[in-house]
């Protein structure tokens, strides 16, 4: 069939999650949305985890975001945006310093 994959079919969420690994950075005016997701939904919850996972495809841009989630009163919510955020504060990478005397 259409749209499967080794016979399995994905579902909305890894849809999702792909479309925000595309977008990368280009994604980030979804953050707040994502935010909606992850609060509306219930500790535990799938679509909480995918959500936070799809953060981490935007970057630094979503930095802000995943600082609100540290302070969530859902301990593996809190976890995994802490651990997020070390991933992102490790892999953000600024653009390269360029030398006075380089061209551009």
């Amino acid at each position: 069939m259409a749209g499967q994959v080794g016979g399995l079919r994905p579902s909305k969420n890894e849809i999702a999650w792909v479309g925000f690994m595309v977008l990368g950075r280009d994604a980030s005016p979804g953050i707040s949305e994502l935010l909606r997701v992850i609060r509306r939904s219930k500790p535990g919850n799938k679509t909480r985890e995918w959500a936070i996972s799809c953060l981490g495809h935007m970057g630094g841009t979503a930095l802000w975001a995943v600082a609100e989630l540290k302070r969530d009163p859902d301990p593996l919510t809190s976890r995994r945006a802490a651990d997020l955020e070390r991933f992102l504060t490790l892999t953000v990478q600024e653009p390269p310093l360029r030398l006075p005397y380089e061209r551009q």
